[in-house]
């Protein structure tokens, strides 16, 4: 199946099933961003360090890339309503070349980074003063 036949063929998905990819994606990104801060205001300690912060670590972007994933099926076969209707806004005609031009452009000090032969030391004050120095 080459690829033009597979963008005019429309994926058939039950309402069921719309509804419940809609409810645990939307839980998933909630949680990625609130449960840490629950976690730290019950237990009064940061998450960092403790076996929830790994695991929390360990599968938040692959949570995140699958929430993700779901609202672009959903807004593809014309099942994301708001959803679809914000994202499809002309003001992201202009930002979205912007913010691709921003990432790139971060890139360069990384790649400079990458390639030095000293060891270097990052702390707090670095990443808040110096965002994109390189050493």
């Amino acid at each position: 199946m080459t690829l033009a036949e597979m963008e005019q063929r429309e994926i058939k998905i039950p309402r069921h099933l719309y509804i419940l990819g809609w409810v645990a994606s939307t839980l998933v990104v909630m949680s990625i961003f609130y449960v840490p801060w629950v976690v730290e205001w019950i237990s009064g300690e940061a998450m960092d360090c403790s076996f929830a912060g790994a695991i929390h670590a360990g599968s938040c972007r692959t949570l995140w890339g699958l929430s993700i994933s779901w609202i672009i099926i959903a807004c593809a076969n014309n099942s994301g309503s708001w959803v679809n209707l914000f994202l499809s806004n002309s003001i992201f005609r202009v930002l979205g070349p912007i913010t691709f031009a921003m990432y790139l452009f971060t890139m360069l000090p990384k790649i400079q980074l990458f390639r030095t032969k000293v060891p270097l030391y990052h702390d707090l004050y670095e990443s808040v003063c110096h965002p994109l120095s390189t050493g």
